[in-house]
């Protein structure tokens, strides 16, 4: 997971909107696994807001 958002900070996070970067704060709080059982579409966040996140984190997972 770290690297993912290591990878994830570094290139795209400061692209995002203040929204998105309060969103970002907030799935930090989740647990690792479930972040990751996002990223790989094992499972869908309860708050669907982070939805457009993951997707970017997604991205940044694949580049």
């Amino acid at each position: 997971m770290d690297l993912i958002l290591q990878d994830f900070l570094e290139h795209s996070f400061s692209s995002l909107s203040p929204r998105e970067k309060m969103l970002f704060d907030k799935i930090l709080d989740e647990t690792d696994l479930d972040i990751m059982d996002w990223i790989l579409g094992r499972t869908q966040p309860d708050n669907s807001e982070y939805e457009a996140l993951i997707h970017l984190f997604r991205q940044a997972k694949t580049e």
